[in-house]
């Protein structure tokens, strides 16, 4: 579907969850994929839900439902990183019967790398060649009624600790001592290229001192 301006007439969806992120294979398997599971929200008879849906007003009777939610269309997309929207291109995920390339797919679509609320993505960060990511991967859905959209927020896994070159669980001054050692012996690391422009240099320091000043997007 095409990108459209949000819509106060189409209820805002609940915020998805995520709940399984596992990367397995790598060079020594001779592939790398990634299963990615999360939610889109429901009531306990499976109609779309808002943001006021309440499960506890569910068990208990007294939910009321989405006078719309019949007439309601659901997506998804992913997003990783620096709110990167992701693109399902034909190449990486061929034989699907929906249309590709796609920023949204529809909730219920199932083929051969998806299920319902799980993509099984071809690559993971760990490929050096297709990274699925650096450091997070997100879900985000989409409700249509007609031509109108809206969508819910953004919601992130964490796959990696952001700017922890040291991997001790920490973003710290002693991770920015191992980023002036990366760029004085080496500019082709991709996990240290924090700002995504292709080189490693004085500035993600300075993104990484920041960071550290005020919180890493963990």
């Amino acid at each position: 579907m095409t990108s459209m301006a949000q819509s106060n007439s189409v209820p805002k969806p609940l915020n998805p969850t995520v709940d399984e992120y596992i990367e397995y294979g790598g060079p020594e398997w001779g592939y790398y994929m990634t299963n990615f599971a999360f939610t889109v929200q429901t009531d306990l008879d499976g109609r779309y839900v808002d943001t006021t849906y309440n499960i506890e007003d569910d068990f208990q009777g007294t939910y009321v439902p989405l006078p719309n939610a019949d007439q309601i269309t659901a997506t998804y997309s992913v997003y990783t990183d620096f709110d990167k929207l992701y693109v399902f291109t034909p190449e990486l995920f061929a034989g699907e019967s929906i249309e590709l390339p796609a920023t949204e797919i529809p909730h219920k679509y199932e083929g051969m790398n998806f299920d319902m609320w799980t993509v099984h993505f071809p690559t993971s960060s760990q490929n050096p060649n297709n990274r699925l990511c650096k450091w997070r991967i997100g879900i985000q859905t989409h409700y249509y009624i007609g031509e109108e959209k809206n969508s819910s927020d953004i919601i992130y896994w964490n796959v990696h600790k952001w700017g922890d070159l040291n991997e001790d669980q920490e973003v710290d001054v002693r991770d920015v001592t191992a980023l002036i050692d990366i760029i004085m012996n080496s500019t082709d690391n991709y996990l240290a290229d924090l700002n995504d422009d292709g080189a490693v240099d004085v500035r993600d320091i300075t993104m990484m001192i920041d960071g550290i000043m005020n919180e890493p997007p963990f």
